[in-house]
């Protein structure tokens, strides 16, 4: 699976948008949607929701999960400890 079909299914699973999808990789809105169908038949699914649960059962997310960086939100009391 390539960059682009992965960034697709993970702005999927965090309810994005093709439009928002596309802006994010400098790409219109209709290659999005190409790639999605393709991606769809990759995957033998015919929805978004599909996909996305396909890709979490087949762990495709764990590449693009592991090398987000730390959000505060997640790391509540890393606050305390800074001077």
């Amino acid at each position: 699976m390539t960059s682009a079909e992965l960034k697709i299914l993970q702005d999927a699973a965090d309810s994005k948008t093709y439009k928002e999808t596309a802006n994010a990789l400098n790409t219109s809105e209709a290659r999005v949607k190409n790639i999605a169908c393709s991606t769809f038949r990759e995957l033998d699914v015919h929805t978004k929701a599909g996909a996305v649960a396909v890709a979490l059962r087949r762990k495709l997310f764990f590449y693009l999960i592991i090398r987000r960086p730390p959000r505060s939100t997640l790391f509540p009391y890393t606050t305390l400890f800074r001077s």
